[in-house]
């Protein structure tokens, strides 16, 4: 996963592999819910290929293949969670899903035509001395040749996560950068599958390509200078984590550190020792 693999020079997580204790939770977590959701995708856009495909099929078709997409994703789940997927509980994630693909199809027949060209594809990508292995959710090409890279999301998403010299999810302009380097990329988009609230969101070389995504700027030129400032951004972050680059500098400190759960082996405080003097019940200013 490259969402946060070059957005923090000192994450421990990828030096020492370092993870914080995960809370245990009925049901499905976050994780295996999104990995049945792109289980889903997959297997439906193997079977639809294309917009034209989608546009034409029959409504009682339609529901048919996500009907087969999701059942084939709840049993390539079932394989590590057979105790968790119950007959019960598995209809409840199968309705849960049908009707979430079902509105996201609508989503998908307001693009411009497309036909899908890789789904979960695996890449490895080389960058400022790097080599980077990661999966593309899907790419899908347009009329003219021109690719669209797509990131499926069950979360709220903001293009803000790719701005600045440290963008919080590099892993789309990643895939853009490394993609346009021998076919022609036209969008990074994230497809937001979040219920109640469906919908494109990204850059692109131009208007039209998907419902409500605006243009990287007035001309296409505009997303050519997006791609190259994307270029120089990571290439730079990729070359000071090749040189060791591993200083304790959160990117918004201290929010940053609420959600990092890694504390105990961090030494931010060494630079903030307030926050220490806080926690342990004294105050700033004390």
């Amino acid at each position: 996963d490259l969402r946060n693999e070059l957005a923090d020079l000192g994450d421990a997580t990828l030096r020492l592999d370092a993870r914080a204790p995960e809370e245990p939770e009925p049901g499905l977590d976050a994780k295996a819910r999104g990995m049945l959701l792109h289980s889903a995708l997959e297997a439906l856009w193997n079977t639809l290929g294309s917009h034209a495909a989608l546009c034409a099929m029959a409504e009682d078709t339609l529901m048919d293949a996500i009907g087969a997409a999701v059942q084939a994703a709840l049993d390539k789940l079932a394989r590590d969670r057979s105790q968790t997927l119950t007959e019960r509980f598995r209809d409840i994630e199968a309705r849960r899903l049908t009707r979430l693909l079902r509105l996201w199809l609508e989503e998908e027949k307001a693009r411009a035509p497309f036909k899908v060209v890789a789904a979960e594809q695996k890449t490895t990508i080389k960058l400022g001395g790097l080599v980077v292995e990661g999966r593309m959710d899907r790419v899908d090409e347009l009329d003219d040749g021109t690719r669209v890279i797509l990131d499926y999301k069950s979360g709220k998403t903001s293009t803000k996560s790719w701005e600045g010299e440290r963008p919080d999810e590099p892993q789309l302009p990643l895939y853009a950068i490394d993609m346009h380097q021998r076919q022609p990329v036209a969008a990074a988009l994230f497809a937001q599958l979040r219920a109640g609230d469906l919908a494109f969101n990204g850059l692109a070389a131009r208007t039209g390509i998907a419902p409500r995504v605006k243009p990287a700027g007035d001309s296409e030129a505009a997303w050519q200078a997006q791609l190259d400032a994307w270029q120089i951004t990571l290439t730079t972050l990729a070359e000071a984590f090749r040189a060791g680059d591993a200083r304790v500098d959160p990117k918004e400190f201290p929010q940053t550190c609420e959600h990092c759960g890694l504390q105990a082996l961090c030494r931010v405080h060494e630079r903030h020792p307030e926050i220490a003097e806080d926690e342990s019940g004294g105050t700033v200013d004390d």
